[in-house]
């Protein structure tokens, strides 16, 4: 299946233009032609709009580990479990000691546990393709379906852009 073509895989580019050489004159030109002033005044109007949702992302979460902090906390923790849940549009963070299977599974409890307690309890976990084989059977037990992320392909896991907002 082709990837989607979204900005996600773009994100951490620098911009273009950011250090430009015209001159200010230049500039206040290019500003109006960014920025047009409009034709017509802006009126109130009774216009709808409407959302598009992907109904296969419905009911889904992502979660992903941040990498390893530099300094330990004082309560010896090292790494952020961070859940990102598509239908609230929520992210939820549990603080891990170790990356070991246990320790990311008892953290995917604890988000779960999140999630289903605000009563948006996901049918589906888009993870990354580094998980343990003792939280895929946590997951079965559960009857929660999960989906592994390709290697080096960040843009699939919504919990990528959950971690640099959080």
């Amino acid at each position: 299946m082709p990837s989607e073509a979204t900005v996600k895989g773009h994100m951490k580019q620098e911009r273009k233009n950011l250090q430009s050489t015209k001159t200010s004159v230049l500039k206040d030109a290019l500003d109006e032609d960014f920025f047009p002033p409009s034709n017509t005044p802006n009126l109130k109007t009774n216009d709808t709009v409407y959302a598009m949702v992907d109904p296969r992302k419905m009911g889904s979460a992502s979660m992903d580990l941040t990498g390893r902090f530099p300094y330990t906390s004082r309560r010896s923790n090292q790494y952020i479990l961070v859940g990102y849940h598509y239908d609230a549009n929520y992210i939820a963070a549990i603080p891990l000691k170790r990356r070991t299977g246990t320790e990311i599974t008892n953290g995917w409890k604890q988000l779960n546990a999140t999630f289903a307690k605000a009563g948006m309890q996901p049918h589906t976990y888009v993870m990354d393709n580094e998980t343990s084989k003792e939280l895929l059977v946590a997951l079965g037990k559960k009857k929660i379906a999960y989906q592994l992320a390709a290697p080096h392909m960040h843009r699939t896991n919504a919990a990528e852009k959950a971690i640099q907002t959080f």
